[in-house]
């Protein structure tokens, strides 16, 4: 899904903001995210996943068009680790909504 795609759901689901708004909370999340990464700090989205920067050590790499070892520089990556519940959904391959029962309430 590209951004246009995801923008276009999201407008589908709360028809009363504009795409033009979505667009732009899209883009200040996106920008948000990147500045925590940069930071080396995690991001955590409860039922979703951690988002986090990720040390990796120096190695030795074959280029692949001449075949020559060449040594890559230790380095900051970013990476993504699924929670839990995102994980099963995508095992079981369906979309469940999570609601918490409130006190007192059955079921």
């Amino acid at each position: 899904m590209r951004r246009e795609q995801l923008i276009d759901t999201i407008s589908e689901e709360f028809p009363q903001i504009s795409k033009l708004e979505i667009n732009r909370i899209t883009n200040i999340f996106i920008e948000v995210l990147k500045k925590a990464l940069i930071k080396r700090e995690s991001v955590e989205l409860r039922g979703f996943g951690t988002f986090f920067v990720k040390k990796r050590k120096p190695k030795k790499a074959r280029n692949p068009r001449t075949g020559t070892m060449v040594m890559v520089e230790e380095r900051w990556v970013p990476c993504f680790k699924g929670g839990s519940l995102l994980k099963k959904m995508v095992k079981e391959g369906n979309y469940f909504k999570v609601t918490k029962n409130k006190k007192g309430s059955k079921g």
